[in-house]
């Protein structure tokens, strides 16, 4: 594998959180585009259910 892997690993646990802040971001136009991404799928998720009225019930 590549040079990252082997620098991933030997990344202690304590500090991979500042490792991935610091190495693995995504460049500027992709976390942009993560970003709008995120903002749709909460927005969708965010508005309110429209269940159809119910008139009434049909027995066959």
């Amino acid at each position: 594998m590549g040079n990252g892997e082997s620098q991933l690993s030997s990344v202690p646990a304590q500090k991979l959180g500042w490792f991935i802040q610091e190495y693995l971001k995504p460049y500027e136009e992709c976390q942009t585009l993560i970003d709008e991404m995120v903002n749709t799928i909460c927005d969708v998720l965010q508005e309110p259910e429209q269940f159809p009225l119910v008139q009434g019930v049909a027995i066959a």
